[in-house]
């Protein structure tokens, strides 16, 4: 979806005013998933900058997908692993599952992190 947009840093909300992570998902690649990975990794690394628009984050218009990369991204970071799932509105990635398909972020996957391996997720 994103072949020709590949701008998604942390200053990026909006594509096609759509909000990338409750975007529908069905004609996605891994390289849009490699991307989705990397707005939410930088969205998290600036949790204090863009706190609001974590607050306000809705899971359920999430897929479950996003859902599972969300909670990874969380839970490698433990400085503020608790602060996070702690807020009211991403409680439910407490029963977020691992994906039962795995989910590669690159093509040959040269490492993972323990927080991504728990979800099923390679990069």
């Amino acid at each position: 979806m994103y072949k020709n947009n590949r701008k998604l840093d942390y200053e990026v909300i909006f594509i096609e005013n759509l909000i990338v992570y409750y975007e529908d998902q069905s004609d996605w690649d891994m390289d849009d998933f490699y991307y989705l990975n990397r707005f939410i990794n930088r969205m998290i690394n600036y949790r204090i900058k863009r706190m609001a628009e974590i607050e306000s984050l809705d899971l359920t218009r999430m897929t479950y997908i996003t859902k599972a990369i969300l909670k990874a991204n969380i839970m490698a970071r433990p400085k503020f692993r608790e602060e996070l799932m702690n807020l009211e509105n991403l409680k439910g990635l407490q029963d977020v599952k691992p994906l039962e398909i795995p989910l590669a972020l690159q093509s040959e996957p040269t490492h993972s992190v323990e927080a991504y391996e728990e979800m099923n997720i390679w990069w």
